[in-house]
């Protein structure tokens, strides 16, 4: 699925984007998701909670960061659910 994504990525993200229900994400990390980059929590949290955000420090941000995270990849990858769990199980 990623493959479709990355073909044409502007046009997937401008798809997505304006989706109804379409979860809350930056357009600088929705460009990261769907051509399969490197992610980093501390830009989704700062994405999510404006610019007065540190960053992730602590159990509480990662999660709140995870979260949007999980629910972006599902939204555009929706096999891809059961991967994300495991992964937090393993993390948390």
């Amino acid at each position: 699925q990623l493959e479709n994504h990355s073909k044409d990525s502007k046009e997937a993200q401008c798809q997505i984007m304006f989706t109804f229900k379409c979860p809350h994400f930056s357009q600088e990390d929705w460009r990261l998701l769907l051509i399969g980059d490197y992610f980093d929590f501390d830009n989704v949290l700062k994405h999510l909670q404006s610019s007065k955000a540190s960053g992730v420090s602590n159990r509480t941000a990662w999660h709140k960061a995870w979260l949007a995270f999980k629910q972006a990849v599902c939204f555009a990858f929706t096999n891809r659910a059961a991967e994300l769990q495991k992964y937090k199980n393993y993390i948390m």
